[in-house]
């Protein structure tokens, strides 16, 4: 972790905590044999997190108070606080009941199958951004899939979700690289501006990262081939200037200019 994001680690460290109040827990450790399906498990262990103020949300102090004996428990510190920071999808502090039940249909019990399939999806995409636009639903009386769709998927959603569409890794554990980089990836999709990426969007951007695709592909001597092939995940200089490369025929058709 570099300075920065040590100093930002910190910081949030300091926004989310709580009066200092002993929480002593008054509710038993759930018990997932005790219920008929995963979602109900959720709004348990929600409740039983919930119990330092009872007030409809998670803070940080109650999240580490009684995260141990839930199935969300990293182990030591560090882990608990980046999956209290990956929870807090909205990162106002403190973790609602949607945002917990989004969290764990995600990491889980309902993960993508992407079924092999690499960015950008063409073969499952009606699937893929159904689930990003899909989220637990809250009442108890949902029907069977149990879920609730909108129009289109949000900031919140991409950060629940673009670490199963992604190989992210590299920045996954870094608070402050892992949100620039939802803020990018919303960016590029949410074309309006209104909060919510919407399957029109989705489709635009879906060609595009094809499109980009197909000049690094080219570059990397597998033609026009406008999908993503697994490769070293290298681009050198040389590697780019050695072939006519396709965006410097289109930008420069006369060649790079002195």
């Amino acid at each position: 972790m570099n300075k920065i994001s040590y100093a930002s680690a910190l910081v949030y460290m300091a926004a989310i905590a709580r009066a200092q109040q002993i929480c002593q827990s008054q509710l038993p450790v759930p018990d997932p044999s005790a219920v008929e399906n995963e979602r109900q498990l959720g709004r348990l262990y929600f409740n039983y997190m919930d119990q330092c103020a009872t007030d409809g949300q998670i803070s940080y102090k109650e999240f580490t108070t009684f995260v141990e004996n839930t199935r969300f428990n990293g182990y030591t510190p560090e882990k608990n606080l980046r999956t209290f920071q990956m929870m807090d999808l909205n990162n106002d502090h403190v973790i609602s009941e949607s945002e917990l039940m989004r969290y764990d249909q995600v990491n889980n019990y309902d993960r993508l199958d992407l079924e092999g399939n690499l960015p950008p999806y063409k073969a499952i995409k009606d699937r893929v951004f159904d689930y990003l636009r899909c989220y637990p639903s809250l009442d108890a009386d949902a029907d069977a899939s149990g879920k609730i769709c909108k129009a289109g998927y949000s900031r919140a959603d991409l950060k629940a979700v673009l670490p199963q569409l992604l190989p992210l890794d590299n920045i996954l554990d870094d608070y402050v690289s892992y949100e620039a980089y939802v803020s990018h990836e919303f960016a590029l999709r949410d074309f309006d501006r209104n909060g919510l990426a919407e399957a029109s969007e989705q489709k635009e951007h879906d060609w595009h990262y094809a499109f980009i695709r197909g000049f690094w592909n080219y570059s990397k001597s597998e033609g026009d081939v406008r999908e993503t092939i697994i490769d070293d995940g290298i681009m050198t200089f040389d590697t780019w200037m050695e072939k006519d490369n396709m965006m410097l025929t289109r930008d420069f058709p006369n060649g790079i200019p002195d």
